[in-house]
């Protein structure tokens, strides 16, 4: 039996278990847990594991080490905060993840936080770590707490919701794994709020072969990159990769319109074999279920799209653009938009489906006007209006009559 405060250095010994949590404990020095040893948590019990504070498991393939329910009914979270870190080698987590009194999303077997104001910290090192029947989620990263670069071969299965919950620019920390046989086989991300979005650091959105759901409970279903005025951030997505926003959701490469340089950039580069997808999150899709993907200020030089689809965007906003208007269309909404000129055609090999509004909007004012029909390597299906807009010379007019409208 062990108590609500460890303050001393200790070894759990295989010889000695199970080693037995009964009341929520705080953790702040060294735990070294030895192959073979078995600890059990109680019934709604919370393990927090604070500055100073470790937990060690060092199980081997063929001597595991088991962190289970003391009760019949699953623990709290095992979270580490305020520096504390884990480090779980061949080590089992089984039956955690009690959401107690927070939203069901917002909670873990893990939870993992560290400063928000900071980038990411190595909090939790996994090797050949498998998370079971989480009431919750598997793995909670928020507030800058994340894996080790290090990690690998995590598997999380049947947790009642997602395997993870991420803030977005943490979800790059997100080691190699199996993410299948849960509630919801996505990885949940949360990206709206200044210190969850893509601003300070380089994210890369891995194929982790489950899609990533943009949007949690309590938020929209928006991600952000870019926008911090003294920084710059880059969203990579590998091929193969999905994401799948909320109702209403937005994929925004820095949100406001204007004459500087944009801080973020999107690379999203597929493959014929596998493109990225960018959809709707719901479960019958219609076109217009989100807004879709919108580049604001200059778009970066280093943007790309290429073997991508885009489908069931377009949604009505309320921000309009400086492509010219059509009759009766006071905003050239569409899948994606374009409020700076960019450099070149940077859209290519990429298929925009069940638009609700255009295609492309080239939604700024300049001479310079890039076109995404020119290659011939975009298509567009079932797109309601143009394929693209037509957008104004530098002296923000210069629209012929009628308007072009491809379609």
């Amino acid at each position: 039996m062990h108590g609500a405060t460890l303050a001393q250095a200790d070894t759990w010994t295989a010889a000695a278990s199970p080693h037995v949590l009964p009341t929520d404990a705080e953790i702040s020095a060294e735990i070294m847990i030895e192959p073979c040893a078995v600890v059990l948590i109680g019934e709604g019990k919370t393990i927090s594991v604070l500055a100073g504070g470790s937990i060690v498991a060092m199980g081997t393939a063929s001597q595991p080490v088991t962190i289970g329910p003391k009760d019949s009914a699953p623990w709290a979270a095992i979270r580490a905060l305020d520096g504390g870190t884990l480090s779980l080698t061949y080590t089992s987590v089984i039956s955690g993840g009690d959401p107690l009194n927070s939203v069901a999303d917002f909670a873990g077997a893990l939870d993992l936080r560290a400063d928000q104001n900071l980038a990411p910290a190595e909090i939790l090192h996994a090797d050949h770590l498998t998370i079971q029947d989480s009431a919750s989620q598997g793995v909670y990263l928020h507030e800058s707490g994340a894996f080790s670069a290090a990690s690998n071969n995590l598997v999380i299965e049947r947790s009642k919701g997602y395997p993870i919950h991420a803030w977005a620019n943490l979800a790059g920390t997100i080691p190699s794994g199996v993410y299948t046989g849960n509630g919801v086989d996505e990885i949940l991300l949360s990206g709206s709020d200044a210190g969850q979005n893509i601003r300070s650091w380089d994210v890369t959105f891995a194929d982790h072969g489950v899609p990533y759901h943009v949007g949690n409970s309590s938020a929209e279903g928006r991600l952000d990159v870019g926008g911090a005025p003294t920084s710059t951030a880059t969203l990579t997505i590998d091929p193969g990769v999905t994401l799948r926003f909320k109702k209403g959701g937005v994929l925004y490469v820095d949100y406001f319109s204007g004459t500087t340089a944009a801080t973020g950039t999107l690379i999203a580069v597929g493959t014929s074999a596998k493109p990225i997808v960018f959809t709707s999150a719901e479960p019958a899709p219609v076109a217009g279920d989100w807004l879709g993907l919108s580049f604001g200020d200059l778009p970066s030089v280093n943007d790309q799209l290429d073997f991508v689809t885009v489908e069931y965007a377009g949604g009505s906003s309320s921000s309009g653009s400086s492509s010219c208007p059509y009759p009766a269309t006071p905003i050239n909404d569409a899948a994606i938009r374009i409020h700076g000129a960019p450099a070149s055609a940077f859209i290519t090999n990429t298929t925009i489906s069940n638009s609700a509004s255009n295609g492309i909007d080239r939604g700024w004012a300049s001479d310079n006007q890039p076109d995404f029909l020119l290659d011939g390597t975009n298509a567009f299906v079932s797109v309601s209006r143009c394929t693209q807009t037509f957008p104004k010379n530098a002296n923000n007019g210069g629209c012929p009559v009628p308007v072009p409208c491809p379609m």
